[in-house]
Parts: structure tokens; sequence; C-alpha cells
């Protein structure tokens, strides 16, 4: 029976057009290396490989047979040629698709990269700014250790008390400058940068001007540390400025009183002249701020009006706490 399974050609190593005598020819040297009588009846695949070979044979020496299994072996041929077509184009198909999600999957990463490196640059400047704070503070801890009593200590505690008590919001302010071609930054950004130096209550983004905006720290002192940071500090990607365009008074008020608690201790021990400490004063505070004019908020800025809106709301509640005292003192007896 013809089949175009078996490539009966190949399996006697013929050409296509091969005569009956090459085919017969070709049949008995093949056949001869798989002869049961040669190789043994236990041999399964030579006698396989036999019986394939008696099939040829017999085939392709039968013109009927062979006209056949020439039609069903070019069909065979044919279907070949097009399955190869297709797979051909299915392999395109599929390294164009490895292609473009490879491509993909780099742009992906490069946008991660992208975003690493963002991460990275802030996580830098807040770990450098930490670590320069952390040394200034231990560099003060240990000049306090070195040169203040328990009682001088505790009435410079009384007298910072009484600062961060009668700061208001705008003390507390520094504003924020970039240069926002070259960088942006977020609130949580910023208020992670900042933070190292105090508690931060609010950070906000001017929607007007881009690269701008405004920090309120929780205490004036946080805010002064953040300005005698940038005063030590290489030029930064952030430039700071107080809120108002100048040192708040308060920050002169307490240089002063811190002096004249030192003044008052210094006379104790030693009887100095308190005049000649007064003219060695020394603010210990330097600042790298703008000057006043360009600083300047104009009243309908939105950052500044809701500066005021806290700092009235701030007074409201001060008031409504003193007015409820008097009313609880009063219930009570």
């Amino acid at each position: 029976m013809a089949s175009s399974d078996t490539d009966y050609y190949a399996l006697l190593d013929i050409s296509y057009d091969a005569t009956i005598q090459q085919i017969q020819k070709a049949y008995r040297k093949t056949a001869l290396r798989f002869h049961p009588d040669k190789v043994g009846p236990d041999d399964t695949k030579a006698a396989e490989m036999f019986h394939l070979l008696s099939l040829a044979n017999e085939t392709l020496t039968d013109p009927a047979k062979r006209s056949a299994y020439d039609a069903l072996y070019k069909a065979r041929i044919a279907q070949k040629a097009r399955m190869d077509k297709m797979d051909s184009l299915r392999r395109k198909a599929r390294n164009d698709l490895e292609e473009r999600e490879k491509a993909a999957k780099r742009s992906k990463d490069e946008a991660y990269m992208a975003t690493v490196q963002r991460h990275q640059e802030i996580e830098r400047i807040r770990e450098e700014g930490l670590r320069k704070a952390r040394a200034e503070e231990e560099q003060r801890r240990q000049m306090s250790n070195a040169t203040l009593s328990a009682g001088k200590a505790a009435r410079n505690e009384e007298i910072r008390k009484h600062i961060e008590e009668s700061a208001t919001v705008r003390d507390c302010t520094l504003k924020i400058k970039w240069k926002h071609k070259l960088k942006s930054f977020t609130e949580d950004e910023l208020e992670s940068i900042f933070r190292q130096y105090g508690p931060v209550e609010k950070v906000i983004i001017s929607a007007k001007r881009k690269g701008s905006a405004m920090i309120i720290f929780d205490s004036i002192f946080s805010a002064e540390a953040a300005m005698n940071a940038q005063a030590t500090d290489a030029p930064s990607l952030l430039q700071l400025s107080w809120a108002e365009g100048q040192v708040p008074k308060l920050l002169y008020e307490f240089n002063e009183k811190i002096a004249q608690s030192s003044e008052q201790r210094t006379a104790e021990t030693s009887g100095s002249s308190s005049a000649t400490r007064a003219a060695a004063f020394t603010p210990s505070f330097t600042f790298n701020t703008y000057n006043a004019a360009s600083t300047n908020i104009l009243d309908d800025d939105y950052e500044m009006i809701t500066l005021r809106k806290m700092q009235q709301a701030a007074a409201q509640r001060a008031t409504a706490a003193a007015t409820v005292e008097p009313l609880a003192s009063g219930n009570g007896t």
C-alpha cells in the first residue's frame, strides 16, 4: 500500500527519477544490511527497517503504485513547504512580539531607574543634612556640658520655652526656592528633607510661582536650625529665606536674654563686668538670607493668605482657651 509517511527515495538513497533497475540495485544493497539472516531474528529495529525497504521496493517497481505514491509524495512535499512558510511567519511574529516586549521592559526599567535615582538623590540630601545637624547638635551639647551649670541650663530652657510659646506662625515659617527646570519636589519630599531639623507642621508649594514653597515648623528654633544649616553648607539645590524677609525679632530677644543670663552667672562667680561681656557678645546665628525686598511676599499671595488664616485660627484657639478656663474654675467652686 502506497504511503506518503515514509520517503522511499531517501530510504533507498536514490533520485526521484531513478529507473527500475536502479531501484532494485539500491534495494538489494540496502536490504542486505538489515536481512534477518544477517542481523538475527531478535533485532526488531533491523526487522522494521527491512520491512520498510521491502515496501519501498515493491511500491517503486510497480508503475501504478509508484504513480500513486508519487502523487502523495508531491502533496506531502507541498504541504511541508506550506508548513515551513507558516512556521517562518510564526517565528517572525513571535520574534517581533518578543522585541516589542523587550522594548517595553527597557522603557519600564529606565523609568524605574530614574525613579530610584531621584529617591536616592533626595535621600542623599536628607542624610547629608541629618549628618551635619547631628554633628552641630553634638558640638552644641559638648559646649553646653563644658560651660553651663545645671542652674544656667534650667534658666536657658525657660527662656527657650518662653520664646517658643511667643512665636507666631510667621516666625516659624521659611520660604524655599529651587530651580524648577533642574529639579522638582513634592510636599512630602520637602517635608522628608527638612524634618531632620524638627517637626514640620505643613509644607505649601506655590500654585503661582514654580520652584517656590513655604515650610512651617512647629518651633521657631527648628526653622533657625534649617537656616543655620544653609549658612554652613555648600551651595544646594534648595535655598531658604525667612518668610518675613528678615530674622524674627524673637531670636534676637532669645540671644539677648541668654547673654544676660550668662553675664549674671559670670558676675556671681568672677565679678567680671557685664558691660564688657555685652560688648563682646555676638549672636549665635548667622544666615545667608535673601534681600528682604527680593523676598517680599505680596498680600494676595496664596501662601501668605494661608499663613494669616492659620495665625488667626491659632489666636482664636488661644482666646477660646482663656475664656473657658475661668468658666471651668467658677463651675468647680
